[in-house]
């Protein structure tokens, strides 16, 4: 995998033209996001549903997600970010382990003896209590904002991603380029 301090793409932040969510249904479609490999954690904007119980659960799928180096879409969960700013800035803390002796070749076709490998950690804030979690290097995260909201969203937050627009006329294009 590759160095996520480093990666081209481990977070962005993915701007929504339509009312309707459509660029989730796009990303699904088009592939830019396989469904095995993908978790989508959204938060209601009801009320009675906004309760520590719902947040701990998204944190919870983002976590378990960020260890297996899935990608997650995160839809209408503003009230989690500040969880996750270590990972949105890429500050993680880097451990060098080595890997158990092979008698043979590895699959890599690396010759036997030790090898060296590198773990990544995070701190995910809860409240007022962070704790180091694994980031595997294949983990990606895309937060979902839609287009209306933008200019409500504050510039130090934005300025965190990368950031691109995905509408239906975007992969019309796209779709008959390829023919």
């Amino acid at each position: 995998g590759e160095n996520p301090i480093t990666a081209a793409f481990l977070v962005a932040m993915l701007i929504d033209p339509t009312k309707t969510e459509a660029a989730l249904a796009l990303l699904r479609d088009t592939h830019i996001c396989k469904p095995e490999d993908t978790v989508v954690v959204s938060l209601a904007d009801f009320p009675e549903d906004a309760n520590d119980f719902a947040y701990m659960d998204a944190v919870v799928k983002v976590k378990h997600a960020m260890t297996l180096g899935q990608t997650v879409v995160l839809v209408n969960c503003e009230p989690i970010y500040s969880c996750f700013y270590d990972v949105f800035n890429r500050h993680f803390t880097v451990l060098h382990r080595n890997k158990p002796q092979n008698p043979t070749k590895g699959e890599d076709n690396s010759e036997p003896g030790q090898q060296h490998d590198f773990q990544y950690y995070a701190n995910l804030g809860i409240g007022s209590f962070s704790r180091p979690c694994i980031v595997h290097p294949r983990f990606k995260v895309l937060v979902h904002v839609p287009m209306s909201k933008l200019k409500d969203t504050p510039n130090p937050f934005l300025n965190r991603f990368e950031k691109y627009v995905l509408s239906t006329n975007d992969a019309l294009q796209h779709v008959i380029a390829e023919r």
